[in-house]
């Protein structure tokens, strides 16, 4: 039998990663319906792998779900990217060059964005999420 010549098969080459093509979009922040944590800390600093920034494993779309309609809360999640090639924070934006945000006053809403190329998300919010309030994010490679 012919022997299989691919890399993944020999134990000198890394597995591929956990999320090659997903449809449905996983949840950053583990199991289904796990909150994303988010922070009132306005831009990142450091190390980009520190908390409570997620690994997007370089997915390309980037869904966000923000509900506050039980808190009646006005609140903004702007998302800040990086990738490990420059090491550094900024605001993102989409491909279209659309700032990545989400906004509910009262309401829930749902966005996807299209951001191939970030390897890190972190989330900074105007004010702390009331315990009514859910926020999640998620990453796919299907739109």
């Amino acid at each position: 039998m012919p022997q299989n010549k691919s890399p993944y098969n020999n134990r000198d080459f890394p597995s591929p990663p956990q999320y090659t093509k997903t449809r449905q979009p996983t949840n950053l922040a583990g199991a289904f319906e796990t909150q994303t944590e988010t922070t009132t800390s306005a831009h990142p600093v450091g190390a980009i792998n520190k908390a409570p920034s997620y690994r997007t494993h370089n997915q390309k779309y980037l869904w966000l779900h923000l509900d506050t309609t039980d808190s009646e809360d006005d609140r903004t999640v702007t998302v800040y990217g990086a990738n490990y090639s420059f090491g550094r924070w900024a605001p993102l934006k989409d491909t279209s060059g659309t700032a990545v945000t989400i906004t509910c006053d009262n309401a829930l809403d749902q966005k996807v964005f299209e951001v191939a190329g970030v390897d890190r998300v972190y989330f900074f919010i105007n004010g702390a999420l009331d315990a009514d309030d859910f926020f999640f994010a998620g990453c796919n490679t299907e739109p």
